[in-house]
Parts: structure tokens; C-alpha cells; sequence
């Protein structure tokens, strides 16, 4: 074994969590080329890592044409790498692994990876720290010794971090103020906390710190964006810059980077604040496992879950869109005001 492919696609905070393997495997066997193949957009978050040695990147326009896409496979893949690690395990990952043409190819068991993968491994993602035990076993099914897992990290250069604290002074942002970055929408509708119990909980926030607050969303998410800021407080609406988000996914990483906390909805950015050693308070939705998904647990950071507080609610027949709603923000307020006792 001497040239490494790992695939990981689609979702940043999964490119983001993956990085631990690269890390994992380095540091036992430096000699070994490990390259990761990630789709385009999700290449901020993994930039600079010192443990990745080449970035493969699947462009949209790669992606969407099969022709292109067969094409990308025969100049990334066919013939590079001995050795494929297929995290992702989906049909597009799996065309990737057939085309390659190497003798080892692990991946997680499916009932359509039978006849591609000489490995594969069952998933346990529902059991404690699931998320990264899943992926550990990819790695122990091809090497000799078990492993043990960092947590992920993002490499920002001391200019990038200037250019964030630049771009904060820019925007009227003193660097002497806390900051708080809230999570305000979730990646779906079905992993946002419902927008009139975010506008309270950042208004709970107000009045029990003197910090500022930057909202985490894309353009289009204006109109549920401006909802929210409209439910909060006239007090608290003065202390919100808006619109003040960075430009580009690297940018916001810069400005993550000087922010006092991260507070709002398990995701991608939850991950990106840890690797970033920001302290997190996430609120996961119901449908998604805290277990799983509470990723390498701290004193610093914080997450909650409607089973934390209403674990009847779990044992009867409840859509999650009802569950989300009986999460009211009073459940979980005095667990709030203790992260931030502790941020200060």
C-alpha cells in the first residue's frame, strides 16, 4: 500500500469531520500519499491541512455531465491509487472506486456495493460517537491496528486571521466587543429550530451579555433571516449587524475565527467553529442523532436535543415537524446561561 484516494462528498461539515482519518493514518504511516476527493465548494474547510497531500476537486460542471464525469475519473482516478477509502458510499463514489482500478477498496456495507468493495463495513452511527467510530472501521479493516481519533481541524494562516479581524473593523465591529455567531437557519427546514423560538433565544442572549451578534446565512435565506431579526427586540435588533456576512465559505472562516462563541443549529457550522476552537452551543433537531452526531465533546461546548427534556415524547408516534415545536426555548434557557457564564 503506498497511494491513498479517501472520498468524501457533498455535505462540508462530512469533508470537514473526515479530515481526523488523514491525520489518523499519517501519523503512523508518514511514508504513505493520502489524497481526498471532495466536491468543489467544500475545499475551504480543508485547505492548508498539513495532513491531506493533494486535493482532488469535483467541479458542478464535472459533476452534472456523465461524460465529464467518466472523463474526471480517468485523469483524478484510473491508475493513481492502490488503495480507495470510500466514506461517501454512494452511486457516484462507488463509479469512482470501479473506475480506479485499485486492488484495495473498502467502504460502508449497502446492498449495491457487494460486487465493488473487497471491504465493507456495517454502519453502528446510531451508538455513541458513532459518526467517528464509523469511519475509524474503514481504516481498521485494511490496517493491522486500531486507531484513535483528533478532532478536526481548520489551518488558517495569520493573514487570513487578519483579513477577518479587518473585515470585522470594517463593518463598525470593535474587536474589544464579544462577538457571538448565531446559527440562525439549519441546512433544511427540518433541522431549523422554529424561527420564533431562535428571535428568544437571541434575545435571551441580549440581556444577559453586552456582546454583538452576526447572523450565519446565505443571500437567499433573507426572508426567514429578516423574520427573525424582525421577532427580535428593538434593543436587540440594535446590536445585530444584518448585513455583515463574509463573502465566500474561506472568508466566514476568518470571521469565525474572532467570534466568542458560535450559538444556533447543529451543522456544518457547529463543526466548522470546533475546528476552529470556537466554544459551540448547538440545538439539534429531533430526527438527528446527538449521540452520533455530538461530535468529540468538551467542557467548552454545549449541544441539546428534545430528548435531553422530553424523552416521553420519543415513545409515542409524534411527526418531528410537532416535536421541534415542543422544544420550546424555556427547556433549555438555564443550560444556555451557564455557556455563556462560561464564555466570558
Amino acid at each position: 500500500m503506498k497511494k491513498i484516494l479517501i472520498i468524501q462528498q457533498k455535505m462540508i461539515g462530512d469533508v470537514l469531520t473526515s479530515t481526523f482519518l488523514f491525520e489518523a493514518i499519517k501519523k503512523k504511516y508518514p511514508h504513505l500519499q493520502v489524497d481526498y476527493l471532495i466536491n468543489a465548494h467544500t475545499y475551504p474547510v480543508v485547505k492548508n491541512n498539513p495532513y491531506i497531500d493533494n486535493i482532488v476537486q469535483l467541479s458542478p460542471e464535472d459533476e452534472k455531465n456523465i461524460f465529464r464525469l467518466l472523463h474526471f475519473a480517468k485523469k483524478n482516478i484510473h491508475g493513481k491509487y492502490d488503495t480507495i477509502i470510500d466514506v461517501y458510499s454512494k452511486i457516484q463514489s462507488n463509479l469512482f472506486t470501479l473506475l480506479s482500478g485499485a486492488k484495495t477498496k473498502v467502504a460502508h456495507y449497502k446492498w449495491y456495493t457487494t460486487r465493488i468493495y473487497n471491504h465493507r463495513v456495517a454502519f453502528i452511527s446510531h451508538d455513541k460517537d458513532g459518526t467517528i467510530k464509523d469511519r475509524l472501521r474503514l481504516l481498521e479493516a485494511i490496517f493491522p491496528e486500531p486507531f484513535s481519533a483528533n478532532p478536526p481541524r481548520i489551518y488558517l494562516s495569520a493573514e487570513e486571521e487578519q483579513k477577518g479581524r479587518e473585515f470585522l473593523t470594517h463593518n463598525g465591529i470593535h474587536p474589544s466587543k464579544k462577538l457571538y455567531m448565531i446559527g440562525v437557519l439549519g441546512s433544511s427546514p427540518g433541522k431549523t429550530y422554529p424561527l420564533p423560538y431562535m428571535a428568544q433565544l437571541i434575545d435571551y442572549v441580549a440581556r444577559h451579555t453586552e456582546g454583538e451578534f452576526l447572523f450565519n446565512y446565505i443571500p437567499r435565506q433573507r426572508k426567514e433571516v429578516q423574520q427573525i431579526f424582525q421577532t427580535c427586540s428593538p434593543k436587540t435588533r440594535e446590536r445585530i449587524h444584518i448585513d455583515t456576512y463574509a463573502p465566500g465559505l474561506r472568508d466566514f472562516l476568518c470571521v469565525l475565527k474572532h467570534c466568542n462563541a458560535f450559538i444556533g443549529n447543529e451543522g456544518g457550522a457547529v463543526h466548522m467553529a470546533k475546528a476552529l476552537n470556537i466554544p459551540t452551543f448547538s440545538i439539534f433537531a429531533p430526527h438527528i442523532s446527538k449521540a452520533a452526531w455530538e461530535l468529540f465533546p468538551n467542557e467548552k461546548d454545549r449541544a441539546v436535543h428534545p430528548a435531553d427534556y422530553k424523552p416521553e415524547l420519543f415513545t409515542k408516534k409524534i411527526k418531528k415537524e410537532e416535536l421541534y415545536q415542543r422544544f420550546t426555548f424555556d427547556l433549555f434557557e438555564e443550560d444556555l446561561l451557564h455557556f455563556l457564564q462560561s464564555t466570558k
